[in-house]
Parts: C-alpha cells; structure tokens; sequence
C-alpha cells in the first residue's frame, strides 16, 4: 500500500475512505545502520528519524474542516558499552499485525517460489 514519494525518504499511503469512528494500523519495517561510535553527546541521543503526516480532508457537506496532524518516531541511542534498563513494554496489537504482515509476505514468496518450478 506505500508509494515512493522519494525513494529512501519519504512514502505515502492514501486512503479514499475513512469513517469516523473507524481506525487503520499501519506497520512499516525500519532498518537503522549500524555505526562505529564510542561516545554519544546528550544532544545526539535522541534522534527523530521518522515523520509521519497525516491529512484528511472530509467529504461531507456538514463539515468541511480540513485534519492535519503529525507526529515523531524518536530513537534513544547508546554504543554497546552502556548498559541499557530493559523496561520497555511490547504492543501485543502492534506484534500481532507486524507477524500478520510477515506471515503474509512469506505465504506470498512461498506461491511464487512453487509456482516458478
């Protein structure tokens, strides 16, 4: 469902219907490189690597305000000498869709690869 707006940048999803009271998950896959650093500065650990923007623009007669509204993925980063407190909590809803996701892409490699031989 994402179309390359700029490739590596910037993605977008469009949706041509969403009613109130109706919600949409969706689930993308980061990979952060991996870099040599043996000290990071306060002002560099907490880096925003992803925006995401969301625009709606209603249909409806009765209403026609227009919805924007963003928000910021921030990582915390630390080099493998710091010890870092496992406290984080995992999103049973999120987990669920994200192997939902993965289950999918490896039925559909599966059918590809039985029906190429």
């Amino acid at each position: 469902m994402w179309s390359v707006v700029k490739q590596g940048l910037s993605y977008k999803i469009k949706i041509n219907q969403l009613f109130s009271g109706v919600s949409k998950d969706f689930i993308f896959e980061l990979t952060v490189p991996p870099k040599a650093v043996q000290q990071i500065n306060d002002s560099a650990r907490n880096a925003e690597i992803v925006t995401a923007t969301l625009a709606a623009i209603p249909i409806s007669v009765v209403s026609s305000t227009k919805v924007a509204k963003d928000s910021k993925l921030t990582l915390t980063l630390f080099t493998n000498e710091e010890k870092v407190a496992v406290d984080s909590e995992i999103n049973d809803a999120v987990e669920f869709n994200y192997l939902r996701v993965q289950a999918s892409e490896a039925i559909s490699s599966a059918i590809k690869n039985a029906d190429a031989r």
